[in-house]
């Protein structure tokens, strides 16, 4: 017998690994074996398994060990895990470990039970002490011959995978438009019967923190001991009792972050995903998937309906909508306000902040109003270049560009998160003279405190609510008048501050830069979401005045901003009516980074993909930095991914949000 094993290489095939015969009753489809690789020693999964043929070109090297008693993935997120590797270009197997670190050492709380005689004497013992004591081997082949039998500790209930449940719905999506308050109650609405009646529903959020706790406080509150979080976060122990929980039993709410999304999570009913706009779902690792379109596949696979709850949803949905695929019902759309628009000069490092802003915060002070200002970028300033050279200042590893953080003087990659100090001089030329082309929320906090002395000022960013005892500290501050806050877009998720008397948005014209082809569609989202959180009496838009695109859509009404921005991505053909794939080339070494490009471009042609680049980048600089972008239908890679990992230091983004 053969089997074919996905490995966590990036390498777009399955390998094929000869089973000894000992270990044929311990093989199955989706259990983890552990084989040789290129002079390592690696654990893949069992995607196939068959008979060996006699006319094969090689001989199979030899599964060394099975890592697992029966199979820890269920097949209904093994094939999640299986089209996420084609829909986002990426190998099976990294598909499969990314998503298995939740269930990485379950064995731990497993229990071994005699079946009537105990003849190795380890009734009651934790699987991994059994082991112990008389060895892997003799456990496993006792167990297989149904002499012992495997419990969790958490219920009690036999490791042997239950069958699927057979589901009496059939796979729908619909989206539900109102405010946060309403949305949660909603949910509510539609998950309690269904707990009731013995069946889980999945609900995902887009973080674990601040719209993360509004909403699971909220299902604590009405549901107590029927609501099931879990997040990569969270401690070994309450991650193997929560999956335990959710493929054993039913009638819970099990809530979270994307992670959850390959719990198995048995007798599913219904998946609701809260703001499914929000980036958070993007996850940045080996697998970089959309949690929103991995939880649809998840419904569809299942077989049960989907809904999406949103003040402003992504284009996607709305193309749905459009087409009949996703069915809109309603409910209470969040009432957009006026906007007040000042043309006001670019805020420039050493220079006060435009009077027009100090005027509108001089009034909201002297009524006693809480205020908040976003602002698109984080950091003190950002866009570094020399007024000597003309040459951008860049990140040294990477050479993208980099923002200046003051308060402990260093440059961040906007690209790779790296930070390094800054030496106040040019890496080009050595000059002095270095200029910031835009300034953050770290630059307005430090000149709006030294300006409005009376109040108070807090800056709030992502960085700043990192854990429940940031936010914890911040919501005792934010609520007392004449109190300033400076942010990003994290302010969209202050749910429990507003309303507050005004809100004040600077600088975003920064948004056509900084989100590519989705910059009038992330406006509209920020907006919205912002207007849903703080509930704001006043809105003040200050604008230089060169880019008309914030103020055109901050004052449409939804059906008209729908249908224009629909139809000018149709016209341009780009998402979400034809999917982007980003080949991107990295190499410190130059000479090699242009050979891989030649062949990657030789490859293309051959293929007949030339006809579907829409830009291409060449960075200069001593490293190697090519970026390809291509556009076209789903499987536009499907036939070209196995040579594409002959490719030298190349690396595929599907769907990159921000090009």
């Amino acid at each position: 017998m053969i089997a074919h094993v996905a490995l966590p290489v990036p390498i777009f095939k399955v390998f094929t690994y000869r089973i000894p015969p000992p270990l044929e009753p311990f093989v199955q489809v989706r259990v983890r074996v552990r084989v040789p690789f290129a002079n390592r020693s690696l654990i893949g999964f069992v995607v196939g398994i068959e008979e060996e043929k006699e006319e094969c070109p090689f001989t199979p090297s030899d599964i060394r060990e099975v890592a697992d008693l029966e199979p820890l993935v269920d097949p209904i997120s093994f094939d999640l895990c299986l089209w996420a590797a084609r829909h986002y270009c990426v190998s099976p197997g990294l598909a499969l470990k990314t998503s298995f670190l939740h269930g990485s050492d379950l064995e731990r709380y497993l229990v071994v039970g005699a079946q009537g005689d105990d003849p190795l004497g380890v009734d009651g013992l934790r699987l991994k002490r059994a082991y112990t004591l008389v060895g892997k081997e003799r456990v496993w082949e006792h167990y297989h011959q149904g002499l012992f039998r495997v419990r969790d500790v958490f219920t009690g209930e036999s490791l042997k995978q239950k069958g699927p449940s057979v589901s009496v719905q059939r796979f729908s999506a619909k989206l539900f438009v109102s405010q946060a308050e309403s949305r949660r109650e909603y949910y509510l609405s539609m998950a309690a019967p269904l707990l009731e009646s013995g069946s889980n529903v999945l609900i995902l959020l887009p973080d674990r923190g601040l719209a993360g706790g509004y909403f699971h406080r909220f299902f604590e509150e009405k549901l107590g001991e029927r609501v099931l979080y879990f997040g990569s976060h969270m401690p070994a122990k309450r991650k193997g009792e929560v999956y335990f929980r959710t493929r054993n039993q039913g009638g819970y709410l099990v809530i979270g972050t994307r992670s959850c999304l390959f719990l198995p999570t048995h007798n599913t009913r219904l998946i609701i995903v809260e703001r499914p706009e929000d980036d958070g779902y993007r996850n940045d690792q080996a697998l970089q998937f959309d949690g929103v379109a991995l939880a649809t596949k998840l419904a569809e696979l299942r077989g049960v309906p989907i809904l999406y709850g949103s003040v402003s949803p992504p284009l996607d949905v709305m193309k749905g909508v459009e087409e009949g695929i996703v069915e809109s019902i309603g409910g209470e759309p969040v009432t957009t306000k006026p906007v007040e628009v000042a043309a006001v000069k670019r805020f420039r490092i050493g220079q006060s902040p435009p009077q027009e802003l100090m005027d509108i915060l001089a009034e909201g002070l002297s009524r006693d109003e809480r205020i908040v200002i976003h602002t698109p970028l984080k950091d003190y300033a950002a866009r570094l270049y020399c007024l000597s050279c003309h040459q951008s200042i860049l990140c040294p590893v990477c050479e993208s560009a980099v923002s200046f953080r003051k308060d402990d003087n260093r440059l961040v990659c906007w690209k790779c998160g790296r930070q390094f100090p800054y030496h106040e001089r040019c890496t080009h030329c050595g000059s002095e003279l270095i200029s910031f082309g835009s300034t953050g929320a770290e630059y307005m906090e430090e000149h709006i405190r030294s300006a409005m002395a009376d109040a108070s000022v807090l800056k709030i960013t992502g960085e700043t609510v990192r854990s429940k005892k940031d936010i914890g500290q911040l919501m005792g501050l934010v609520g007392e008048p004449r109190t300033i806050i400076v942010g990003t877009r994290v302010l969209s998720k202050l749910y429990e501050v507003g309303p507050i008397g005004r809100l004040i948005l600077v600088g975003w014209e920064d948004f056509m830069r900084i989100a590519g082809y989705r910059a009038r569609e992330y406006i509209r989202q920020t907006y919205c979401n912002l207007i849903d959180a703080l509930r704001p009496a006043k809105v003040y838009l200050l604008t230089t005045g060169k880019a008309r695109e914030p103020e055109e859509v901050l004052t449409m009404n939804d059906e008209d901003f729908y249908s224009q921005e629909l139809e000018r991505r149709k016209t341009a053909e780009f998402p979400p009516y034809v999917r982007l794939f980003l080949l991107k080339i990295d190499s410190s070494n130059r000479p090699a980074a242009l050979s891989a490009a030649t062949r990657l471009r030789g490859l293309l042609e051959a293929y007949g993909i030339g006809d579907n680049i829409v830009g291409e980048t060449v960075r200069p600089g001593e490293k190697g930095h090519l970026a390809i972008l291509l556009k076209g239908r789903e499987s536009l890679l499907d036939g070209l991914l196995p040579e594409l990992t002959r490719v030298r230091h190349l690396r595929i983004e599907a769907d990159p949000p921000w090009v």
